[in-house]
């Protein structure tokens, strides 16, 4: 297990890199889905080091790339891991190409830009955020049945 322990809005956690883990998204090692993030607080034993020898290695990634438009379409990336591949000359779209070690905070990152991006690549990614927005859509329907019910 590789270790790293990386911030994300303020709070801190355990990154780890897992080489046996089976992924059901990718049928290939190494994979993103082998890195997994443990929070700090809920580590309740810390053992001593295994005396097995690690080689120098580096988290899995993967490159997404996906497109903000709208009130995003003029999108500057502050992350070191995503650079601008094309930019519409008409200035109504932007395609992004970000490095990801962690499929968890990029997808809640694209789900919180809402209608104003779009994930292009991989497609099996795309197809899961497609399915979050139709959950929430289903989820918000029933309420507002309910609501209008209960009236």
């Amino acid at each position: 297990m590789t270790v790293s322990i990386p911030r994300n809005d303020g709070i801190l956690y355990l990154f780890a890199f897992i080489p046996d883990w089976r992924s059901y998204r990718f049928d290939y090692w190494p994979n993103i889905d082998q890195n997994l993030i443990f929070r700090l607080d809920k580590i309740m034993n810390i053992g001593p080091a295994s005396t097995t020898h690690w080689l120098s290695c580096d988290f899995p990634t993967l490159k997404i790339r996906y497109r903000t438009s709208g009130q995003l379409s003029n999108y500057q990336p502050r992350r070191k891991d995503e650079e601008i591949v094309y930019r519409d000359p008409d200035g109504k779209y932007s395609d992004i190409e970000a490095t990801i070690d962690y499929w968890f905070w990029f997808r809640q990152r694209i789900l919180k830009y809402g209608v104003n991006a779009e994930i292009l690549t991989p497609q099996n990614l795309a197809d899961e955020v497609k399915q979050e927005y139709q959950k929430i859509w289903e989820k918000l329907s029933a309420h507002r049945r309910v609501l209008n019910f209960s009236s």
